[in-house]
């Protein structure tokens, strides 16, 4: 790959980087919890904790199911599939614009484009762009790439078929070329101010276990970073979407609330914790607090003004929905005052309860019947499903005991309460034609009286299940058997 360095340099005034005025490196993996980042990347997090000094996010919080609605508050501040977003991909108000207006030089890298967050732009999105390359690299390894699900299965499971790897091109893993692309934009730019968001889809996507061939490189090229000054005058955030949503462990009670903290680390210069010792106390705080993408979006805000002074505490009767780290959140708020739906809160406990409960049976229906009003939105396209069997239910409630004496007339205490007195109840179950299997948390005061508390979540893999379904309608995806 070529890019000619000199005529954008021509083009546009690129400014410096200082100790006000940070770069950003934002370095992403699609489907990473943070348990399962500790567990499949240990060098990788051991030195972002004992060399960088890192914050560890426990109580970051997914905000919705897939890439696209977790992403788009980081880069946005605004919540998916509502009229906050203005329609049209290139209208979208996209930080990196803000970023490169103030003399950024920006740079976007991800892998396959199929799944890419962020497509159908009419012109690149950002100055150094990666998508063509893949674009390519896709026509090239097409004929094989009916097989790449079985040979990932295969090796998933550590056995490999005649040395071919769906995940190399060529000699090279895929991944590597991300990360090549990546580690030549911070060099070649050296102290110029830089926006870098680098994204992998394909190690994590569809089977977690692959991740751990990226451990090592992931060290590696963060300890570039450090050992060539390039963290001295900039902000590293590793970070992902959300928890894994289609493997075995995600229909486990473990595995679904691994779905819901997804993974987010901090690096910040010393400079910056030393001038500024509030925001070293605030992240450290913030780690056990609870967080989200929109959280996420805010401090770029202040990174992107070199807003880095103390500000007043923030009113624990009116907390936002976004709140920069570089603020003490709130340890009074709430998934509701966070934007977070029900379904997606992990401040939850569960009792079991039996398929065959009739509060059970009715909601099983009421999903069904959901989800065939949804594919109704797109005629004649969709098969209508039925209830196949409900595979797990259970009842959810706050795990806490109220004490109404202690009580302002407001606390996350007593918010949860209120939920606890109506019956919150979790529902999987499967449909029939094709097997998929859904998940959702409803609220049940009776057989006609249901209602969903989040969206209805897919758990299993559609495939080309879903093939008619267009990109821009990738909303139904989740749904649709195609006819």
């Amino acid at each position: 790959m070529h890019v000619d360095i000199k005529s954008i340099k021509k083009q546009r005034e690129i400014a410096t980087e200082s100790k006000d005025q940070l770069s950003v490196y934002l370095f992403g993996i699609d489907s990473m919890s943070r348990l399962i980042t500790e567990r499949k990347l240990k060098k990788t997090m051991r030195y972002l904790r004992e060399e960088l000094d890192a914050y560890v996010l426990k109580g970051y919080t997914k905000v919705a199911d897939n890439s696209f609605p977790n992403l788009l508050p980081v880069f946005t501040g605004l919540k998916a599939y509502t009229k906050e977003v203005p329609p049209g991909i290139d209208n979208i108000p996209f930080i990196w614009k803000n970023f490169s207006r103030k003399g950024y030089i920006d740079h976007l890298s991800e892998d396959h484009p199929g799944l890419a967050s962020f497509q159908g732009f009419n012109s690149p999105p950002v100055t150094h762009y990666l998508r063509p390359f893949f674009m390519a690299m896709e026509k090239i390894v097409s004929p094989r790439s009916v097989l790449n699900n079985a040979y990932m299965f295969v090796q998933h499971r550590n056995f490999l078929q005649n040395n071919v790897s769906p995940m190399c091109f060529g000699n090279q893993l895929k991944h590597k070329y991300v990360m090549d692309y990546t580690r030549r934009f911070v060099e070649t730019y050296g102290s110029h101010l830089k926006f870098s968001f680098t994204w992998i889809n394909e190690i994590t996507h569809d089977f977690i276990n692959i991740v751990e061939l990226a451990d090592v490189e992931i060290l590696n090229y963060f300890k570039w970073l450090k050992d060539s000054k390039r963290l001295d005058n900039a902000v590293l955030i590793f970070f992902s979407d959300h928890g894994p949503r289609y493997s075995e462990m995600q229909n486990t009670a473990v595995g679904r609330i691994s779905n819901l903290l997804p993974l987010f680390t901090m690096v910040l210069p010393d400079h910056i914790k030393s001038r500024f010792p509030h925001i070293h106390r605030n992240l450290k705080k913030n780690t056990e607090r609870l967080s989200t993408h929109y959280d996420f979006f805010e401090t770029m805000k202040d990174i992107l003004n070199s807003d880095f002074a103390e500000k007043p505490n923030i009113d624990s009767t009116a907390i936002p929905r976004g709140i920069s780290l570089f603020q003490e959140i709130p340890s009074s708020r709430s998934c509701k005052t966070a934007d977070i739906s029900e379904h997606y809160c992990p401040c939850y406990s569960s009792k079991q309860l039996s398929p065959n409960d009739e509060r059970v049976r009715a909601i099983s229906l009421f999903i069904v019947d959901r989800i065939n009003a949804i594919l109704g939105e797109i005629p004649g396209r969709c098969a209508k499903l039925s209830l196949d069997s409900v595979e797990q239910a259970s009842l959810v409630y706050a795990d806490m005991e109220r004490d109404q004496n202690a009580e302002s007339y407001f606390s996350f205490r007593s918010y949860l309460w209120k939920i606890e007195e109506k019956t919150r109840i979790l529902v999987s179950l499967k449909t029939s034609p094709g097997g998929a299997q859904f998940e959702t948390t409803v609220e049940y005061r009776g057989k006609r009286n249901i209602k969903l508390l989040g969206d209805i979540n897919r758990t299993n893999k559609y495939g080309d299940q879903a093939k008619c379904i267009k990109f821009e309608e990738k909303f139904y995806r989740l749904y649709c058997l195609c006819l």
